[in-house]
């Protein structure tokens, strides 16, 4: 059995770590060079300085479409905090992208924005408030998490209490909100343009 351990940043075979490169030439048989030169790019478009967390989202396939946005953008470390019936991924929409995100799965939000905080993200929220910054003019200089709250009373007051600050999504619309789906794709794609113009980017 072949999967990858991303916070490692390492590919297991079999039980055991192998560094992406001596991977591919462990199983260079079995893999055609073009194979190999898009494993070797997706591995080093990964990052973790943006983490999506997903609070209490009702819908489940909102969820899944938030995943495979993350993983379009190179984003792998992916949070779930499961206030509701148990989430299970829906293949329709995540056309596979589940497989390539290291998913962590949360009872309670205290316990999520601790564990963020402990490994040195900025926990941020979407929340509209006096005090909410431009979610593009975060400068990202230090990793971020970016809690997104359920479709119906977004974050919840336990996330607010312990953020580290609020965000909004730009708008020029009448609307005060996207859906949970395209706020999630829009904040990956907007961290992957801060991100990409630095070294953040690891395999």
């Amino acid at each position: 059995m072949i999967s990858i351990d991303w916070d490692k940043g390492k590919i297991n075979i079999e039980g055991e770590l192998f560094e992406p490169k001596t991977a591919l030439d462990r199983v260079s048989e079995f893999i055609t060079d073009q194979r190999k030169e898009k494993i070797e790019k997706v591995l080093s478009k990964r990052s973790s300085h943006f983490v999506p967390v997903l609070e209490g989202i009702y819908d489940r396939g909102n969820i899944s479409a938030v995943m495979r946005s993350a993983e379009a953008f190179g984003f792998y470390n992916f949070h779930i905090i499961e206030t509701n019936d148990q989430f299970k991924e829906s293949a329709r929409v995540t056309q596979g992208a589940d497989k390539w995100l290291d998913i962590h799965k949360w009872n309670d939000t205290t316990s999520c924005m601790k564990s963020l905080k402990e490994k040195g993200y900025k926990v941020l929220t979407t929340h509209l408030s006096k005090d909410a910054k431009d979610f593009s003019d975060i400068s990202f200089d230090e990793p971020i998490a970016l809690i997104l709250g359920n479709e119906r009373d977004g974050v919840s007051k336990e996330a607010l209490d312990l953020a580290d600050g609020n965000v909004l999504l730009p708008m020029a619309g009448f609307s005060q909100s996207f859906n949970i789906s395209v706020a999630g794709a829009l904040s990956c794609f907007h961290a992957f343009n801060k991100i990409k113009t630095s070294d953040l980017f690891v395999a």
